[in-house]
C-alpha cells in the first residue's frame, strides 16, 4: 500500500510539474502573440510613433471585400473604397485599438450581436483587442472577449477561437485597389441555324 500510494504521489507530482510548463509556455506564447498583434496594427496604420489615428480600409474575412459602415453596422460587401469604407483605426497600446467609422465619424462599438459605429466616445466596447494570425488581424469586441466575425451581411463578435472569417486586412490608402468580383462563366450561346 505504502509504495502504491508513494507512486500515486510522484505521478501528482509529475503531473503538477507538467501543468505548470504548460501554463508558462501559454504565458509566453501570449506575449509573443501580443507584440505580433501590436506590430501587425502599427505596420498597418503606419510608423510606430505617429500620433492620432490613421485612416484605414478592413478587408473581411469570409469574402476578402472591403468591410463599410453602415447605419445598422459594419458590413464587408464592397468591391472598392468610399467614404463609408474608410475607417480611422487608434492605437490605445496593449494591443487595443479603437475604430471609428466612415459614415459618420463615430466610433465602432461591440453591441454583441454587431459592431455599429454610432458612438461618441471610447468606453469598454468600443475597445478591441487585436492579434496577428498568419499576416492578417483579428479582433476580440469589447463587450463580449470574443472574436469578431465576417459574416457578409454583419461582423459579429461571437466566435470561440479564429478561423477564416475571424481574420480583417487592414490597409492604407496607397494599398486600396479594387477587389474583382468573382468570375461567373456566362452560359453558352446557342448556335444559329444556318439558313436553307
Amino acid at each position: 500500500v505504502a509504495a502504491a500510494n508513494a507512486k500515486a504521489g510522484a505521478a501528482t507530482n509529475q503531473a503538477r510539474a507538467e501543468a505548470a510548463k504548460a501554463v508558462a509556455l501559454k504565458k509566453s506564447l501570449d506575449a509573443v502573440n501580443a507584440k505580433l498583434a501590436g506590430q501587425a496594427v502599427g505596420k498597418a496604420v503606419g510608423k510606430a510613433g505617429k500620433k492620432g489615428p490613421q485612416t484605414i480600409a478592413i478587408i473581411g474575412g469570409k469574402d476578402g471585400k472591403y468591410c463599410a459602415d453602415e447605419p445598422n453596422g459594419i458590413r464587408c460587401n464592397r468591391t472598392s473604397v468610399q467614404g463609408w469604407e474608410k475607417f480611422q483605426v487608434l492605437d490605445l497600446g496593449g494591443n487595443k485599438v479603437a475604430l471609428k467609422g466612415g459614415r459618420a465619424g463615430k466610433y465602432c462599438a461591440d453591441e454583441g450581436n454587431r459592431i455599429i459605429c454610432n458612438r461618441g466616445a471610447i468606453g469598454g466596447w468600443e475597445k478591441f483587442t487585436s492579434s496577428q494570425h498568419g499576416g492578417k488581424i483579428a479582433l476580440k469586441g469589447g463587450k463580449t472577449g470574443k472574436y469578431c466575425a465576417d459574416e457578409g451581411t454583419r461582423v459579429i463578435c461571437n466566435r470561440g477561437g479564429v478561423g477564416g472569417w475571424e481574420k480583417f486586412s487592414f490597409k492604407r490608402s496607397n494599398q486600396w485597389g479594387a477587389i474583382a468580383a468573382k468570375a461567373v462563366a456566362a452560359p453558352p450561346k446557342a448556335k444559329a441555324k444556318a439558313s436553307s
